[in-house]
């Protein structure tokens, strides 16, 4: 289950950790490189498991597809995620 979401956490993680340090005060100045450092590791920790997932082939894979907004006049939009073989190389 949580595999499926690796490519939302790679991408949020940082956005909510910026979110984070802009919230706390300047008094806890010193904790910023910790909280950066963390997050880092943590990105790197979902990149080998996208890694690990990840197994050559046709399409995409660990694809993620949410409805977001849908509007009676028609107006639709995805939130859609998926990694190919052209967004991954090494």
């Amino acid at each position: 289950m949580m595999s499926q979401h690796l490519l939302s956490f790679l991408i949020f993680i940082p956005i909510a950790a910026a979110l984070v340090l802009l919230a706390l005060p300047s008094s806890l100045k010193a904790y910023y490189k910790w909280i950066a450092l963390g997050v880092s590791i943590a990105q790197v920790l979902i990149a080998l498991g996208i890694t690990n997932s990840y197994s050559p082939g046709p399409g995409f894979q660990l694809t993620e597809r949410v409805q977001w907004i849908n509007l009676s006049s028609g107006f639709h939009a995805e939130y859609f995620l998926g990694i190919d073989g052209l967004s991954f190389r090494w």
